[in-house]
């Protein structure tokens, strides 16, 4: 596969429906690849991962728990996007502010979405309404240095 000059492939996600989501930081954008029957990704489609006039780096992507919801950081907007997916499209939800500076990474854990916003120092924590897929706020963000990635930490009750 290759990206169409321009775009700044920055993370992509597989779904289980073997489509290819790609965001890039260049082009502000969400692309999606569907595999041909040679094996190659072709381009099957493409949105703005933001509403807001300006600057937009998206940084990171994440798909749902079921698969149906896209969720994808704006750096410049402040925002997490979220589109519905169907395996064929992906259409905007919401686009929620994140409550800090430059949105680098997203973590999501059962129905917690987690955003660590790099330039303000904070990780922002939100609830994913199951039915809509939007993330709601939950408190106040709490403070981090210069936030950048947060890995979920699963026990496995073994010492």
């Amino acid at each position: 596969m290759t990206a169409r000059p321009g775009t700044g492939p920055r993370h992509l996600r597989c779904p289980a429906d073997g489509t290819l989501l790609l965001v890039g930081e260049l082009s502000g954008s969400l692309i999606w690849y569907r595999p041909a029957a040679d094996g190659s990704l072709t381009p099957a489609g493409e949105v703005s991962t933001t509403t807001v006039a300006g600057e937009n780096q998206p940084s990171e992507i994440l798909t749902g728990t079921d698969g149906r919801f896209v969720y994808v950081a704006n750096r410049g907007p402040n925002t997490v996007a979220t589109f519905a997916w169907d395996g064929e499209r992906a259409s905007l939800v919401a686009e929620v502010p994140t409550g800090g500076n430059w949105p680098r990474h997203l973590t999501l854990v059962g129905d917690h979405l987690y955003v660590t916003n790099q330039l303000s120092h904070n990780v922002t924590t939100f609830r994913i309404n199951p039915d809509t897929g939007i993330p709601a706020p939950l408190g106040e963000p709490t403070g981090a240095g210069s936030p950048t990635c947060l890995l979920p930490w699963h026990s496995t009750g073994a010492v």
